[in-house]
């Protein structure tokens, strides 16, 4: 036997070790493969959305009003005391990190980490679709729908909408990410910290993610789940939540058509959650763990707001007071299509169908439920696109608004899978991401502009789950599985990136550059260009500072002036603040060559044909300055001799 172990024993070793080092390649290149791919998809939406982010000015300037309000945060003022916003102290905090970096906060720099949320946002989109599904296709897919949809950042950078719509992603993110994988501890911490600082940067979309969050964990923890009073209450807070919202508009046919279709997608969704078995995984602890990471992250924000001077009261007014006031400053409806309703009362009614077959069915026909979410999950993802062009092949173009049938669609995910042996379980990632996608849908309330495309983001892993659902449940072999995911993936990377690219160059290349202070990448038509360079000029001629109406910030940056007091304006006009109008008014006084800027066209776009309100600014401004100069919509008040 000694003789024989040392002819023995080489062979074994030399061959565990060259399994082993087959199987560490193997992981490797399992590892390397998605990161190339990811990385390769990152680059493509880098390089256009470069092009999209630089091309274009919005004259409406919510860009300038952030970044003048970020500048006078970075500076010293006291969030809401002296910076009137309507926007939570988390986003201020954490872009002020960056600026303590050095970052300026001009447009040109303010648009590139715009961009990088951008980006951000569809990587992790991605990441979590294909760590869930375990489908790179579909992961690649998640990337650039979220991408494309995301796209209304370009309008507005630096709009506090990219954060929290990050936020949102990172929810549900989270909840796919760690399904089956982690310690339940940490993941429900991290989506604690995530709501918490979404309440603290939009309070209306925290909210809606609180609800969404406590709604999946009232469904899918058995002992919240067999507590009939406390299901009953989180259904009931579950639907009602846009009548609850909207209360004040319900009057109006567009708001009474937005809260029945949310209320009844959220009610779909009740419906097929009470026919299914709770997951019994889940513990009750793991709440516990939830509202620790909301309970750290909240306290954290508020005691670096305080301790950089926000006063108690003017945090309560800039987290819930301010915001409530959105609504009677400035409100843009969201236009339904007429067949809204009817797509409404259908799927409510395959979701009761759906239930009932459920209950009775102990043998499901598990195909035809799998063709249905293929089904569903091709309807959601071709109607963010909006459509898919493949010249001289086909075109598809989406039936309906993005937050219209999609929302009614949306419990389809939550449903639990049925394979031969009966129903899979409630399954908390999905039920959260199916309640993120109805709920997140009243984003776009009250103001339905970039709003819309932000409350349709969580629609993309609804898609991109329904399609790996519905292909698992065809029992395709896992090449063949491949194979549909990937040709799904190209058939809409090409019906999607030739035609972007193409306009995204022909748009960037017809501009040409502002060539102002702190805008020298952003490009827009030549002549509002020269407009805007005229106004510039002019101000820079005439005046020491300005105030400006409705708040064009910009022109700060472009003319490199101080503001008087603490900007900027907008807000505090629109509302009507007199205390916040009133001590502007106070420090402009000290200025001499103080000059008023106007614009008469957005001034009409604000106030919707409603009178001005009569402030102390307004007040002043009419009974101390007369037009000098006037460039298109744009004029440039002096004061009267």
């Amino acid at each position: 036997m000694p003789g024989i172990l040392p002819v023995a024993n080489p062979p074994l070793t030399a061959g565990g070790s060259s399994t082993k080092s087959a199987q560490t390649r193997l992981r490797m290149a399992l590892i390397a493969l998605p990161a190339a791919a990811f990385a390769a998809a990152t680059a493509v939406t880098a390089y256009l959305g470069y092009l999209l982010m630089f091309a274009g000015f919005q004259n409406y300037d919510d860009e300038g009003f952030m970044l003048v309000s970020l500048r006078s945060f970075i500076s010293g003022h006291p969030l809401y005391d002296q910076v009137v916003v309507q926007y939570g102290p988390f986003y201020y905090e954490v872009f002020g990190v960056l600026g303590a970096l050095g970052v300026p906060f001009d447009h040109d720099s303010g648009r590139l980490v715009t961009l990088a949320v951008w980006l951000a946002l569809a990587l992790l989109a991605g990441v979590a679709i294909f760590v869930f599904t375990g489908s790179l296709a579909l992961g690649l897919g998640t990337h650039v729908i979220t991408f494309a949809t995301a796209v209304s950042l370009t309008g507005e950078p630096m709009h506090p909408g990219g954060l929290v719509s990050l936020l949102v992603i990172g929810v549900a993110a989270v909840a796919l990410i760690s399904a089956n994988r982690w310690s339940a501890r940490w993941p429900f911490f991290i989506t604690g910290a995530l709501v918490a600082a979404a309440l603290l940067t939009k309070i209306n979309v925290g909210a809606f993610a609180a609800i969404s969050v406590g709604f999946a964990c009232v469904v899918t923890f058995p002992i919240l789940a067999r507590t009939w009073p406390i299901r009953l209450a989180a259904a009931a807070v579950f639907v009602l939540v846009p009548f609850l919202l909207m209360k004040s508009d319900l009057g109006a046919a567009w708001a009474q058509r937005y809260a029945i279709h949310v209320a009844i997608s959220a009610l779909a969704l009740v419906v097929v959650t009470s026919a299914s078995r709770p997951d019994v995984n889940r513990h009750l602890s793991e709440i516990g763990w939830l509202l620790a990471g909301g309970f750290v992250l909240g306290l954290g924000v508020i005691a670096i707001a305080l301790v950089d001077g926000t006063s108690p009261n003017g945090l309560l007014h800039g987290v819930i007071l301010f915001p409530l006031d959105q609504r009677q400053a400035f409100e843009v409806p969201l236009s339904l299509p007429a067949t809204t309703l009817m797509w409404d009362a259908i799927s409510l009614s395959l979701a009761l169908a759906w239930a009932l077959y459920r209950f009775f069915t102990r043998r499901p026909e598990v195909a035809i439920q799998g063709w249905i979410r293929l089904g569903v999950g091709l309807v959601v993802w071709v109607t963010l696109l909006g459509q898919i062009h493949i010249p001289g092949l086909f075109q598809v173009t989406a039936l309906d608004n993005r937050l219209a049938l999609p929302i009614a669609l949306a419990w389809v995910v939550a449903a639990p899978r049925a394979n031969a042996d009966g129903y899979a379980k409630l399954d908390f990632a999905r039920v959260l991401v199916a309640s993120l996608a109805i709920l997140q849908s009243l984003h776009a309330f009250p103001v339905a502009g970039s709003q819309t495309l932000w409350a349709a983001l969580p629609l993309v892993p609804v898609g991109a789950i329904c399609i790996s659902d519905g292909l698992a449940q065809l029992g395709l072999a896992r090449v063949r599985l491949q194979l549909a995911t990937w040709l799904l993936f190209a058939t809409l990377a090409v019906g999607w990136l030739p035609q972007t690219w193409q306009q995204s160059r022909a748009a960037y290349a017809s501009d040409v550059p502002l060539d102002l202070a702190g805008a020298s990448r952003v490009r827009v038509p030549a002549d509002q260009a020269a407009l805007l360079r005229q106004v510039t000029q002019s101000i820079r001629d005439n005046c020491d500072t300005f105030i400006s109406l409705p708040g064009l910030d910009s022109f700060y940056i472009f003319t490199q002036l101080e503001p008087p007091g603490s900007p900027p304006t907008r807000w505090i006009w629109l509302i009507g603040d007199a205390s916040a109008q009133q001590a502007v008014v106070d420090a402009s006084k000290q200025i001499n060559r103080l000059c008023v800027v106007e614009n008469d066209y957005l001034i009409a776009s604000w106030s919707q044909g409603r009178q001005v309100p009569n402030g102390p600014l307004v007040t002043y401004i009419q009974a101390g300055f007369a037009p000098s100069y006037s460039f298109e919509h744009y004029s440039i008040l002096t004061r009267r001799s």
